[in-house]
């Protein structure tokens, strides 16, 4: 489940016990606890205010149940209060992606004002438009798939989207492990930085500088051995 809390953090008492003030849970959670498919390790992207005059504040949560939600942060239940099943605005079905439980990264376009997300997961990476139709109603609209093995997490820096490849618990059956700068508006490869075999490590970039770590260092195995890589222009 995702929960919201009030500004002040408190909550309300009921029958002796804390609520927030609001909660979404999939109506099938229970096949997903029973089949280790929850979906609290995709992360939640928050979208920028105001895309959807209707659904002003959206998130969007990816799971390891192959599945993309679309939320209302404002009313998670679409009931208005906590304790309730379902809710969400859209739930978009990506068995291409599969397994999806790393974070992914939140873009505007400053070209034409446009959201963009982008998830990763053991297919790859793709890159989704917020829609709204002409009723107000916000969708997913997947624009473009970068599938070439099991990704971690992903950013976005002056214009250029960053992930790694070849991650995962099974990096070693992996034959490519590399950083890709990619073009986000087209999931093009523009440059790549190989690296060694890694399990949860992602890219991260200060100061105009990319760095990544692999090997033991990047959560694989045990031990002290691995690299810290970095690159810059």
């Amino acid at each position: 489940s995702w929960v919201a809390l009030p500004p002040d953090g408190s909550t309300s008492l009921h029958d002796g016990g804390g609520w927030p003030v609001d909660s979404y849970t999939p109506k099938d959670w229970a096949s997903s606890v029973k089949s280790d498919q929850d979906i609290g390790s995709g992360g939640l992207l928050i979208l920028p205010v105001g895309i959807s005059a209707k659904y002003p504040h959206l998130g969007v949560q990816p799971g390891k149940d192959g599945k993309i939600r679309l939320l209302n942060l404002a009313d998670l239940s679409g009931k208005g209060g906590p304790g309730n099943l379902g809710g969400e605005l859209q739930s978009y079905s990506f068995s291409k992606m599969g397994n999806m439980r790393s974070q992914g990264a939140v873009w505007t376009n400053p070209k034409d004002g446009k959201a963009w997300v982008f998830i990763t997961g053991h297919g790859g990476v793709a890159g989704f438009q917020i829609a709204v139709d002409s009723a107000g109603k916000p969708s997913l609209s997947l624009k473009w798939t970068l599938l070439n093995s099991w990704t971690t997490s992903a950013f976005v820096a002056n214009g250029v989207l960053y992930a790694a490849n070849g991650g995962g618990e099974h990096t070693t059956d992996l034959k490519t492990h590399q950083v890709q700068a990619i073009d986000p508006t087209t999931g093009k490869v523009a440059w790549t930085g190989s690296i060694g075999e890694h399990h949860w490590s992602s890219p991260i970039m200060a100061n105009g500088v990319l760095y990544m770590i692999d090997g033991n260092s990047g959560g694989f195995g045990t031990g002290t051995s691995g690299h810290l890589i970095a690159w810059s222009l």
